[in-house]
């Protein structure tokens, strides 16, 4: 745990990925994209995005590193699929996978009409040591389906859900889903068409009191719209179990002015005990939600975190890996072996959006 701390550190007292002297910037992959998009491996794998990578102590060594990500089908419906790698660098749709008949997806839409009938996808898994067998892995999921707020409309809206695993390939949802629910929060019933979060992040903490065993950090839209606009946070809440949620608040805040004035979203926290480090995309305007740049902040406690004074960190610039690349969003941060590497959303509508790697050694 001590280790965790100290990289953690390390890796956040950084300036920019430009101009750090100590040779510790955020540089991405010359071998970019880390999981090939073309040709697809079939139609529910034509996009992907919103990686979150697992270092599974139960794996095959061919199969060591996990990457659940949200796949996009022809149509725009998105699942979430898996990938599998032996080193964390080269990755490969794994299609021995298939759930309801689809190949590489380990997370299909829930049934017509339900909560999550339209999306499911922007998933946090971890494994969780010591737990009973069919539990050994945790899901945490964004998924979007039909809900009335009392106006007399169907809006669709994303909240969050939980399923438990024996594999990591074969997955269970919660009965309680969706464990964090748009209704929760007065701005969003007050108005619908600002509803909705997404992207969540959770670590467990077997060292914290019960009622904060578990902590999670979601993107949320929020109250403070313009008639032309909205803005995105990062909520925190606490559960004993990852499936009864109490709302802490907000953990990080748009900047009036800054590079991420309206957005700031889709959260990767990485840490334990007084050392919380949180990657995240931030933009200037909500319409550019994916065409974000990437920042860090720190806490002492998980609740509320402290900008790094020299963000972003990883620029769409910095990020390219082809002359029409314009798109940069969702950060996941794997800290091992005294650094850490990134993987994150990007590309074009071009020639493909996919997962790629950044690395700080």
């Amino acid at each position: 745990m001590r280790l965790i701390a100290v990289v953690l550190l390390a890796l956040l007292a950084i300036g920019t990925v430009e101009a750090d002297d100590t040779g510790g910037a955020w540089v991405a992959r010359k071998d970019n994209p880390a999981l090939p998009v073309n040709p697809p491996p079939n139609r529910y794998h034509v996009a992907h995005g919103d990686p979150c990578v697992v270092l599974d102590p139960h794996a095959p060594s061919e199969a060591r590193y996990k990457m659940y990500f949200g796949s996009c089908e022809e149509g725009g419906t998105t699942r979430t699929g898996i990938a599998i790698s032996a080193d964390g660098d080269r990755w490969r749709v794994d299609t021995s996978v298939s759930t309801n008949g689809k190949e590489g997806i380990v997370l299909d839409l829930g049934p017509e009409e339900a909560w999550d009938s339209s999306r499911a996808e922007s998933v946090c898994v971890i494994v969780v040591p010591g737990a009973p067998a069919a539990r050994r892995y945790e899901m945490w999921y964004s998924g979007a389906g039909p809900m009335d707020f009392g106006d007399g409309e169907k809006h669709t809206i994303y909240q969050l859900g939980h399923a438990w695993s024996a594999d990591g390939r074969q997955w269970e949802r919660d009965p309680a889903n969706p464990v964090v629910r748009a209704s929760e929060f007065d701005w969003q019933r007050r108005d619908p068409g600002y509803a909705g979060m997404g992207d969540p992040c959770v670590v467990r903490l077997d060292d914290a009191p019960e009622d904060r065993r578990y902590m999670m950090w979601f993107t949320a839209a929020y109250g403070r719209q313009t008639e032309k606009d909205t803005a995105y946070c990062i909520r925190v809440a606490t559960s004993p179990d990852g499936s009864t949620w109490t709302q802490r608040g907000i953990a990080l805040d748009v900047s009036d002015g800054a590079w991420d004035a309206r957005v700031v979203a889709m959260p990767c926290v990485v840490g334990e005990g007084g050392s919380f480090g949180m990657w995240y995309a931030g933009a200037t305007l909500a319409e550019d939600l994916e065409r974000a740049q990437i920042g860090c902040a720190t806490s002492i406690d998980g609740l509320r975190f402290e900008k790094a004074a020299h963000n972003p960190v990883l620029t769409i610039l910095q990020a390219s890996w082809g002359s029409d690349f314009d798109h940069l969003w969702g950060p996941h941060v794997l800290v091992e072996g005294g650094g850490a590497r990134m993987w994150f959303s990007g590309g074009s509508l071009e020639t493909g959006i996919t997962i790629g790697g950044a690395e700080r050694r």
